[in-house]
């Protein structure tokens, strides 16, 4: 309430001073159908340029609707190039950090060929945003990838589709990711963030690690005894 009714913001005497801010984290997901021009994109791409030296852009997966990035001559294809080169542009030609974390989407809408889906996804983006933008974790792996930056952030990027995916995927013992089973991937996970030392860390990834709404099973009355209004509003047909 003070906030909101002071004429003048209140002083903090815990504020940094403005050239000691190393780095600025940019979160944005599910970008993957922005429109020719899109605002949101636009107001990133100036946040980026006004102190691209600090800025680290993250897309938190779903980055191309419907099902990722079609195989060339496939219906699609330019449309969903248009849809990811927007996402990079905005942050190449801002001169910012970019990171793409994939998401079920990205997986071919977790269908049968998600793995090549998303491997042409991160081929797409090495091609198109050059050398300070990348997919993490790439080539389908789990990960965790860490990347430290700067001297104060740790980055750790997980591909959580990799858990859900019901078709071919990069598993022990045929695979060239470092870690390629769920143990392994839990155990270094813990190595990660015990390591980081004073470093904040950030653990990104698309699905959340744990949800408190119906994605983490967690479903209110309605929800329950009337499932169907989940594809139609209108739908209150009981079916508990």
């Amino acid at each position: 309430l003070y906030g909101c009714a002071s004429p003048a913001p209140a002083a903090s005497d815990g504020a940094a001073p403005l050239p000691a801010v190393e780095t600025r984290l940019y979160l944005i997901g599910d970008a993957g159908a922005p429109a020719p021009g899109d605002p949101v994109l636009k107001a990133l791409s100036t946040q980026v340029r006004a102190d691209p030296t600090a800025a680290v852009v993250v897309f938190l997966g779903d980055n191309i609707y419907p099902a990722g990035l079609p195989p060339e001559g496939v219906s699609g294809r330019k449309e969903a190039e248009r849809r990811l080169d927007a996402q990079i542009d905005a942050v190449r030609d801002a001169g910012g950090r970019g990171v793409f974390v994939p998401g079920n989407h990205d997986w071919g809408a977790w269908g049968p060929a998600g793995w090549d889906t998303v491997k042409r996804q991160g081929r797409r983006i090495v091609e198109r945003g050059g050398s300070r933008i990348t997919m993490l974790p790439a080539e389908g792996c789990p990960g965790p990838v860490i990347r430290d930056i700067g001297s104060r952030l740790r980055l750790v990027a997980l591909d959580t589709q990799w858990w859900l995916h019901a078709y071919e995927k990069p598993v022990h013992p045929t695979s060239s990711c470092t870690e390629d089973s769920e143990e392994e991937v839990i155990d270094a996970l813990r190595a990660a963030l015990r390591a980081a030392g004073d470093r904040r860390v950030v653990v990104v990834g698309h699905h959340p690690l744990a949800s408190g709404g119906i994605h983490g099973g967690h479903f209110g009355w309605r929800d329950h005894i009337f499932p169907l209004r989940a594809k139609r509003s209108w739908l209150w047909i009981p079916l508990p």
